[in-house]
């Protein structure tokens, strides 16, 4: 019942032309046990009583003139403010990075100097490397997981959903495989809604200088062709993960803030 209403969500979203936010989603959504609520000709997405977007009005924009039903609004989106009628920006959220996979086939120029550089170097190290969707080895793809949400524990945000992703074959979400002469090196997980594809998680076997540069590239290379962009998400105030996104040449980097209704 969930999943249908979820798909009602969606497709409403898309019938009205909103731009999705980066947990936009069946699949990342059904795995953070949302709900679906109405009332008064609106319906909203919620977790643990949090309304997550902008609430949709049902069959008209009539509704919005009346301001929105709920309090607060964790996460906007891009074009809906006209959505949150009666309410303010009450704090950034986090940034949204939209890459154009087409972009990362040429990478010439100064603009990709930095990336394109360092995307050279694991492989250089590495050259019997392979991407594919095979799975070699469960345990392996289990180890690297732990091992990565150890050394990243005070940084991970929703670990129990990137551990649903990553080690299971969720309905709607994609996994593929690095793998080199030691074994598991990288796994690269997504999704997609109706317009963007949603670079879920990239995980790295720790100590490799560089990995994660060319895992990316893997992916975006990957989704040359597919006719759309890809959201990756923000920067979990991580500066340094920031500098790394933005050495990526994002076609939209926008800030995401939470609403608030007026006093």
């Amino acid at each position: 019942m969930v999943r249908k209403k979820l798909n009602f969500f969606l497709q409403h979203l898309e019938e009205v032309g909103i731009d999705p936010n980066f947990w936009i989603s069946v699949p990342y959504l059904l795995e953070s046990g949302v709900q679906i609520k109405e009332t008064r000709g609106w319906v909203w997405v919620e977790e643990e009583g949090r309304c997550l977007f902008p609430p949709m009005p049902l069959l008209s924009l009539a509704p919005v003139l009346e301001g929105c039903p709920v309090g607060e609004v964790w996460s906007d989106f891009d074009n809906g403010r006209y959505l949150l009628r009666g309410m303010a920006p009450v704090e950034r959220l986090d940034w949204e990075y939209i890459y154009a996979p087409e972009k990362f086939q040429d990478m010439s120029g100064k603009p990709w100097a930095v990336f394109r550089k360092n995307c050279r170097k694991w492989p250089r190290k590495h050259p019997n490397w392979e991407y594919s969707y095979h799975l070699k080895s469960e345990q392996e793809l289990s180890d690297l997981v732990l091992e990565w949400l150890m050394e990243k524990k005070d940084a991970v945000q929703d670990a129990e959903v990137l551990a649903a992703f990553t080690l299971s074959q969720l309905e709607g979400v994609s996994r593929k495989f690095l793998w080199d002469e030691e074994g598991i090196a990288a796994v690269n997980v997504w999704d997609e809604n109706y317009k963007y594809r949603n670079f879920r998680f990239c995980i790295c076997r720790s100590g490799e200088p560089f990995l994660g540069e060319f895992a990316r590239l893997l992916f975006y290379r990957d989704a040359v062709g597919i006719g759309k962009w890809v959201n990756d998400g923000g920067t979990l105030d991580n500066p340094g993960l920031e500098r790394f996104k933005d050495k990526m040449n994002p076609v939209r980097k926008r800030e995401v803030f939470s609403w608030k209704k007026r006093a």
